[in-house]
């Protein structure tokens, strides 16, 4: 399997470019001008709706990069969006090596129901302070 994964990283590495490159950064453009003229738009409208289409916006900014690695609907997106032939159909292959785990102690249990405990109480002061009935 880790054969298919360098063969497929091999491939994408020899195919991808400064052609890829710059028609990528221009598709990122384009999808932050347009999430700022939506935003913009619906701010001018005197709808509040405007911060939130833009935070979308900028999430799926950040987040597709990341996506495109295994999510195969993303992968075809991304290989329209480059324009080459080229490049690999699939997205890159799963790693199927795993690492060893072995189950904690019950003491290696107790700083995570601390943290948990601690976020709850911190949950419940900011609702009885700020959400008065």
């Amino acid at each position: 399997m880790e054969d298919k994964r360098k063969e497929w990283s091999e491939q994408f590495n020899k195919n991808f470019g400064v052609r890829e490159l710059l028609r990528f950064s221009c598709a990122s453009g384009i999808w932050m001008f347009l999430g700022v003229g939506i935003s913009l738009a619906l701010a001018i409208r005197g709808y509040a709706a405007g911060k939130y289409v833009m935070l979308i916006f900028l999430i799926t900014f950040f987040l597709f990069p990341i996506i495109v690695r295994t999510w195969a609907p993303a992968y075809t997106i991304f290989r329209k969006i480059l324009g080459n032939k080229n490049i690999p159909t699939e997205p890159i292959p799963r790693s199927i090596i795993k690492s060893p785990h072995q189950p904690l102690p019950w003491y290696g249990y107790l700083p995570g129901i601390w943290f948990l405990l601690l976020d709850l109480t911190i949950i419940y002061i900011i609702i009885k302070n700020f959400f008065p009935r």
